[in-house]
């Protein structure tokens, strides 16, 4: 009975928690389930398991973050601290079509990374063709890397979650747009407590 009161209350602050978001209330805190939410362009919701901790993120990118994604990474989640580790588990990039962007070649993907562009992936390549270049709203999903990933290093702890161009080769800026366009980054993610 317990563990089902428990389930029943951490889906009630679920509902709760979206359902404030949605309509524009203030922060909602829970201190046993963790459950947060916040007002503005990012917007995050918690649940903790253990030493996991399961999260929701929204973030919006304004046109000029999108035309600049070739030169300058956009900050999806911040540094979640000393021994943390992310994991993203997938979400979607949703387009809020005024004007379209222009394609200048067929390099011009997008992907996470940590810490910055060039370091370990932290998400699948996200097809921007069909995506940015559409003439209405869109919606496009991504995923995790594959399951034999390699996170070593600067990696292993503390690194921030960014959107980049795809790096490892030659990254074709876009062009057109309109100043009213925005994406949104809406990404689920864990944050595992390595230790490490």
């Amino acid at each position: 009975m317990r563990f089902k009161q428990s389930i029943f209350g951490a889906l009630l602050a679920v509902v709760l928690a979206l359902a404030l978001t949605q309509t524009g209330h203030a922060q909602v805190r829970g201190t046993q389930n963790g459950f947060n939410t916040c007002i503005g362009v990012n917007c995050e919701n918690v649940f903790r398991m253990g030493n996991s901790e399961f999260r929701y993120a929204q973030v919006t990118l304004t046109n000029a973050q999108v035309l600049l994604l070739r030169y300058t990474s956009v900050q999806i989640l911040a540094a979640q601290g000393a021994g943390d580790l992310v994991e993203v588990l997938g979400g979607l990039v949703v387009f809020d079509y005024t004007g379209a962007y222009t394609e200048t070649g067929g390099d011009d993907n997008w992907r996470l990374y940590y810490g910055d562009s060039g370091q370990e992936p932290a998400s699948n390549i996200i097809e921007t063709t069909g995506f940015v270049d559409a003439t209405a709203d869109t919606v496009i999903k991504f995923g995790p890397v594959a399951n034999d990933q390699l996170i070593n290093g600067a990696q292993l702890s503390n690194t921030a979650i960014v959107l980049s161009g795809v790096t490892g080769g030659t990254y074709d800026e876009l062009g057109g747009g309109n100043a009213s366009n925005t994406v949104k980054v809406f990404i689920a993610y864990r944050v595992h407590a390595t230790g490490l």
